[in-house]
Parts: structure tokens; C-alpha cells; sequence
């Protein structure tokens, strides 16, 4: 098993162990977190949602709320909708393939907003 890779299953329980390890409580308290995903809201969650055991996932909550990049990179002269993660890519300089990996997705989301606002670790 890889320390990068788990089956959805597993993503709650290793969720869970990251945030307590980097400081979050589980003091029997919900932990709400926002998600920042292309198409998060309308597929990824969905797909979680049925894969995974309501009670495995308890005490974690997404807010209503996530962070989608294409936001970042929408042109109001050119788009009459938001940008696919192919588009936002190539907005921001990053030369890259899109894959529709989930690992390979959420690295790309993390560099289009690292990109958009100069962060750099």
C-alpha cells in the first residue's frame, strides 16, 4: 500500500489520522473542512458519498462551499462558462497533461491556485 494511494474505504481513516496529526482536535468534534477540486462538488463527492460508509466518515464534514480553480482562470471576454481544467492549465503557464486521475488532479488544483496567487513552498 502506498502512503499516497488508498482505496475510498481508507480515505476517511487516513483523512482523519492526517488532520490529527497536523493539529486539528478529535475531541468528539465534527472537523468541517473546505475542499478546493475541479468538479468536486458535482462528481467527486457523489462518488464518495456512495462508496463509503456514512458512519466511517462522521466526524468529518465538507462545508457547502468548495474551491474550484476554474474560477481563478475565467476570462470574462472570452468564456460564457468556466474553464476546464485543460484551459486553466494552459491560463497558467503550467504545461502539463490532464490524465483524470484523481491523484494527478489534485496536484494540478494545487498548483493552479499556488500559480494564481504566487505561493510558493
Amino acid at each position: 500500500n502506498s502512503p499516497y494511494i488508498c482505496y475510498p474505504e481508507e480515505l476517511f481513516t487516513r483523512l482523519s489520522n492526517f488532520l490529527f496529526v497536523n493539529g486539528y482536535n478529535d475531541d468528539n468534534e465534527k472537523i468541517y473542512l473546505n475542499v478546493a477540486g475541479k468538479n468536486f462538488a458535482t462528481f467527486d463527492l457523489m462518488f464518495l458519498q456512495e462508496k463509503i460508509q456514512k458512519n466511517d466518515w462522521s466526524n468529518i464534514s465538507f462545508r457547502s462551499r468548495m474551491i474550484d480553480p476554474a474560477i481563478l482562470y475565467f476570462d470574462h471576454l472570452k468564456d460564457n462558462h468556466l474553464p476546464n481544467m485543460e484551459t486553466c492549465l494552459d491560463r497558467a503557464s503550467i504545461r502539463e497533461k490532464v490524465t483524470h486521475n484523481a491523484v494527478d488532479d489534485a496536484i494540478q488544483v494545487i498548483k493552479l491556485i499556488r500559480r494564481k496567487y504566487k505561493i510558493h513552498f
